[in-house]
């Protein structure tokens, strides 16, 4: 389905994107990314990002990984870790493994990706695994933020 832009309407990658996760076609979704420049919108790593969220959220783990790779933008991560938090979700060890080593290798001080690879091999009872994590957030001196709640 063509992406059409009004003559009074200002094309810009949130319209867009909101089309592309209300349709959730995934199959198609090279066709919509690519489209956004035929209307002038350059991609940007927001763009990406949300393309490896959406991969997330349908489950489609190696498919995220592999456009992190190809993206040129591989070396981010927010994409790692929004694909880590996929991983968490489905339950994916090893590819939540890789994500997590990637963001740990960027951000060495961000506690929320140990905390989330914790949570994975815990959830997969694979305790020594958890411990090692554990253990690694001491020697880095790696302390998990205390949760805060608005209500």
């Amino acid at each position: 389905m063509p992406i059409s832009v009004g003559a009074s309407v200002q094309a810009d990658f949130i319209p867009l994107l909101l089309f592309i996760i209300t349709m959730c076609n995934l199959l198609n979704y090279h066709r919509y990314f690519e489209s956004m420049k035929d209307y002038g919108v350059e991609t940007s790593i927001e763009h990406y990002c949300c393309v490896v969220d959406l991969f997330g959220r349908a489950g489609r783990l190696a498919e995220a990984e592999n456009f992190i790779l190809t993206s040129g933008f591989k070396n981010n991560p927010i994409m790692w870790r929004a694909l880590l938090s996929a991983c968490k979700v489905y339950k994916d060890a090893v590819t939540g493994n890789r994500a997590a080593m990637k963001v740990i290798e960027l951000e060495p001080q961000e506690s929320a990706s140990y905390v989330l690879l914790h949570s994975i091999y815990a959830d997969a009872a694979v305790e020594p695994l958890a411990a090692s994590v554990r253990e690694l957030m001491l020697q880095r001196g790696v302390k998990k933020e205390p949760g805060l709640s608005w209500i």
